[in-house]
């Protein structure tokens, strides 16, 4: 895998796997990313990742246009 060069809101997502992040800012070698939490979407997490850690997570074709694939399998918590 090569090295991501990516800009401000590009979608990337670490190379070990986890969830895919929104990148707020780069600085120096690293991007500062932004998530929501997988068990409580309502709280959003941010780190910043050195630059060789994450891979562009790319669109994908829809029926409607152009969107991001669905982020893996989630529990479901319904009783």
């Amino acid at each position: 895998m090569s090295q991501v060069t990516a800009k401000v809101g590009d979608v990337v997502q670490l190379k070990s796997g986890g969830p895919k992040m929104t990148i707020r800012k780069k600085i120096d070698e690293d991007y500062l990313c932004q998530w929501f939490d997988i068990e409580n979407y309502s709280k959003v997490r941010e780190a910043t990742f050195p630059k060789t850690s994450v891979v562009a997570v790319t669109k994908e074709a829809s029926g409607n246009g152009t969107s991001y694939p669905k982020a893996g399998t989630f529990r479901s918590y319904a009783p």
